[in-house]
Protein backbone atom coordinates (compact mmCIF):
# COMPACT_ATOMS: atom_id res chain seq x y z
CA UNK A 1 0.00 0.00 0.00
CA UNK A 2 1.24 3.43 -0.88
CA UNK A 3 0.96 6.26 1.50
CA UNK A 4 -0.15 9.32 0.31
CA UNK A 5 0.18 11.11 3.93
CA UNK A 6 3.66 11.69 5.18
CA UNK A 7 4.45 13.27 8.00
CA UNK A 8 7.95 13.92 9.73
CA UNK A 9 8.78 10.70 7.31
CA UNK A 10 6.32 8.66 8.68
CA UNK A 11 2.93 7.30 7.07
CA UNK A 12 -0.04 8.73 9.27
CA UNK A 13 -2.81 8.32 6.82
CA UNK A 14 -5.43 5.61 7.65
CA UNK A 15 -3.52 1.89 7.60
CA UNK A 16 -4.44 -1.13 9.28
CA UNK A 17 -1.99 -2.26 11.89
CA UNK A 18 1.13 -4.11 10.76
CA UNK A 19 1.69 -0.91 9.01
CA UNK A 20 1.71 1.28 11.69
CA UNK A 21 3.40 -1.15 13.62
CA UNK A 22 6.80 0.17 12.99
CA UNK A 23 5.57 3.72 14.30
CA UNK A 24 4.03 2.13 17.19
CA UNK A 25 7.51 1.52 18.42
CA UNK A 26 8.19 5.15 18.74
CA UNK A 27 4.85 6.94 19.74
CA UNK A 28 4.68 5.51 23.11
CA UNK A 29 6.99 7.59 25.05
CA UNK A 30 9.55 6.99 23.38
CA UNK A 31 10.21 9.46 20.61
CA UNK A 32 12.72 12.54 21.13
CA UNK A 33 9.89 15.06 21.06
CA UNK A 34 6.32 14.66 22.16
CA UNK A 35 5.71 17.40 19.56
CA UNK A 36 5.21 14.37 16.81
CA UNK A 37 2.80 12.31 19.20
CA UNK A 38 0.56 15.48 20.13
CA UNK A 39 0.48 16.03 16.25
CA UNK A 40 -0.04 12.30 15.22
CA UNK A 41 -3.25 12.36 18.15
CA UNK A 42 -4.82 15.96 16.20
CA UNK A 43 -4.66 14.70 12.70
CA UNK A 44 -8.04 13.84 11.65
CA UNK A 45 -7.25 10.94 9.31
CA UNK A 46 -5.47 8.90 12.00
CA UNK A 47 -6.42 5.15 12.50
CA UNK A 48 -8.86 4.61 15.39
CA UNK A 49 -5.68 2.03 16.25
CA UNK A 50 -3.43 4.83 16.45
CA UNK A 51 -5.81 7.10 18.35
CA UNK A 52 -6.30 4.12 20.55
CA UNK A 53 -2.53 3.64 21.25
CA UNK A 54 -1.99 7.31 22.17
CA UNK A 55 -4.39 7.81 24.31
CA UNK A 56 -2.65 5.75 27.05
CA UNK A 57 0.64 7.83 26.92
CA UNK A 58 2.36 9.15 29.42
CA UNK A 59 2.47 13.14 28.37
CA UNK A 60 -0.81 14.23 29.04
CA UNK A 61 -0.49 16.72 26.11
CA UNK A 62 -0.51 13.65 24.08
CA UNK A 63 -4.07 12.66 25.56
CA UNK A 64 -5.33 15.81 25.30
CA UNK A 65 -5.08 15.65 21.63
CA UNK A 66 -6.76 12.64 21.52
CA UNK A 67 -9.62 13.43 23.35
CA UNK A 68 -9.90 16.62 21.17
CA UNK A 69 -10.33 14.82 17.85
CA UNK A 70 -13.45 14.18 16.39
CA UNK A 71 -12.48 11.11 14.61
CA UNK A 72 -11.78 9.69 18.29
CA UNK A 73 -13.31 6.04 18.47
CA UNK A 74 -16.34 6.14 21.69
CA UNK A 75 -14.62 2.98 23.53
CA UNK A 76 -11.31 5.69 24.00
CA UNK A 77 -13.73 8.82 24.47
CA UNK A 78 -15.07 6.61 27.47
CA UNK A 79 -11.63 5.79 28.58
CA UNK A 80 -10.20 9.33 28.75
CA UNK A 81 -13.56 10.29 30.79
CA UNK A 82 -12.17 8.61 33.65
CA UNK A 83 -8.42 10.11 33.07
CA UNK A 84 -6.28 10.94 36.13
CA UNK A 85 -6.14 14.50 34.58
CA UNK A 86 -8.49 17.04 34.63
CA UNK A 87 -7.74 18.55 31.62
CA UNK A 88 -8.29 15.43 29.49
CA UNK A 89 -11.41 14.67 31.36
CA UNK A 90 -12.45 18.31 30.04
CA UNK A 91 -11.47 17.84 26.64
CA UNK A 92 -13.70 14.66 26.75
CA UNK A 93 -16.65 16.48 28.04
CA UNK A 94 -16.01 19.11 25.27
CA UNK A 95 -15.75 16.92 22.45
CA UNK A 96 -19.25 17.40 20.51
CA UNK A 97 -18.57 13.27 19.61
CA UNK A 98 -18.50 12.42 23.23
CA UNK A 99 -20.55 9.33 23.72
CA UNK A 100 -23.59 9.22 26.26
CA UNK A 101 -22.12 6.76 28.57
CA UNK A 102 -18.87 9.45 28.95
CA UNK A 103 -21.42 12.09 29.00
CA UNK A 104 -23.30 9.72 32.32
CA UNK A 105 -19.46 9.59 34.00
CA UNK A 106 -18.71 12.95 33.50
CA UNK A 107 -22.08 14.99 34.52
CA UNK A 108 -20.61 13.55 38.52
CA UNK A 109 -16.85 14.73 37.70
CA UNK A 110 -15.50 15.57 40.95
CA UNK A 111 -13.54 18.78 38.97
CA UNK A 112 -16.78 21.53 38.31
CA UNK A 113 -14.50 22.76 35.19
CA UNK A 114 -15.46 19.31 33.84
CA UNK A 115 -19.02 19.83 34.46
CA UNK A 116 -19.22 23.23 33.39
CA UNK A 117 -17.44 22.03 30.05
CA UNK A 118 -19.61 19.12 29.73
CA UNK A 119 -23.05 21.62 30.28
CA UNK A 120 -21.70 23.88 27.29
CA UNK A 121 -21.21 20.83 25.12
CA UNK A 122 -24.52 21.87 22.45
CA UNK A 123 -24.93 17.47 22.23
CA UNK A 124 -25.15 17.20 25.98
CA UNK A 125 -28.20 14.57 26.15
CA UNK A 126 -31.67 15.87 27.88
CA UNK A 127 -30.96 13.25 30.71
CA UNK A 128 -27.53 14.82 31.27
CA UNK A 129 -28.36 18.38 31.40
CA UNK A 130 -31.51 17.29 34.15
CA UNK A 131 -29.10 15.71 36.01
CA UNK A 132 -26.78 18.82 35.84
CA UNK A 133 -29.67 21.22 37.16
CA UNK A 134 -29.12 20.16 40.34
CA UNK A 135 -25.53 20.49 40.49
CA UNK A 136 -24.05 22.95 43.00
CA UNK A 137 -21.78 24.98 41.02
CA UNK A 138 -24.33 27.72 39.42
CA UNK A 139 -22.68 28.38 36.70
CA UNK A 140 -23.32 24.90 35.41
CA UNK A 141 -26.77 25.66 36.08
CA UNK A 142 -26.71 28.72 34.29
CA UNK A 143 -25.22 26.36 31.24
CA UNK A 144 -28.22 24.03 31.58
CA UNK A 145 -30.71 27.15 31.91
CA UNK A 146 -29.62 28.44 28.58
CA UNK A 147 -29.14 25.19 26.87
CA UNK A 148 -32.07 22.47 27.88
CA UNK A 149 -35.10 22.76 25.82
CA UNK A 150 -37.26 20.76 29.02
CA UNK A 151 -40.10 23.44 29.61
CA UNK A 152 -40.49 21.69 33.36
CA UNK A 153 -37.06 21.68 33.86
CA UNK A 154 -36.47 25.80 32.99
CA UNK A 155 -39.89 26.16 35.49
CA UNK A 156 -37.35 24.96 38.47
CA UNK A 157 -34.95 26.48 37.03
CA UNK A 158 -36.55 30.07 36.96
CA UNK A 159 -36.78 29.58 40.45
CA UNK A 160 -33.28 28.78 41.46
CA UNK A 161 -31.18 30.89 44.10
CA UNK A 162 -29.09 32.28 41.97
CA UNK A 163 -29.92 35.06 39.79
CA UNK A 164 -27.97 33.99 36.70
CA UNK A 165 -29.26 31.14 36.61
CA UNK A 166 -32.75 32.59 36.84
CA UNK A 167 -31.68 35.03 34.24
CA UNK A 168 -30.49 32.04 31.84
CA UNK A 169 -33.75 30.67 32.04
CA UNK A 170 -35.88 33.61 31.73
CA UNK A 171 -33.96 34.09 28.29
CA UNK A 172 -34.46 30.74 27.18
CA UNK A 173 -37.28 30.64 24.50
CA UNK A 174 -38.51 27.21 25.56
CA UNK A 175 -39.76 28.64 29.12
CA UNK A 176 -43.27 27.80 29.21
CA UNK A 177 -45.13 31.64 28.77
CA UNK A 178 -46.62 31.59 32.00
CA UNK A 179 -43.45 30.53 33.98
CA UNK A 180 -42.10 33.80 32.25
CA UNK A 181 -44.98 35.62 33.13
CA UNK A 182 -44.45 35.27 36.63
CA UNK A 183 -41.26 35.58 36.76
CA UNK A 184 -41.80 39.05 35.09
CA UNK A 185 -43.94 40.01 38.03
CA UNK A 186 -41.80 39.02 40.44
CA UNK A 187 -38.75 40.84 39.19
CA UNK A 188 -41.46 43.72 38.04
CA UNK A 189 -40.13 47.10 40.26
CA UNK A 190 -41.66 49.68 38.77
Amino acid sequence: MKCNEVWGGVCIARVEPPHWSHVSAWTHNTHPTVHMRRALAGYLGISPEMLEYLAKDLEVEVRLEVAKNYACPTAVQEQLARDGHNGVRRMVAWNHNCPPAAMEHLAIDSDLFVRRELASNPVCSPDVLERLAGDLDQYVRQMVALRTSNPALLERLILDRRVIVRQAAADNPNLPQAAFAMWQLAHDHT
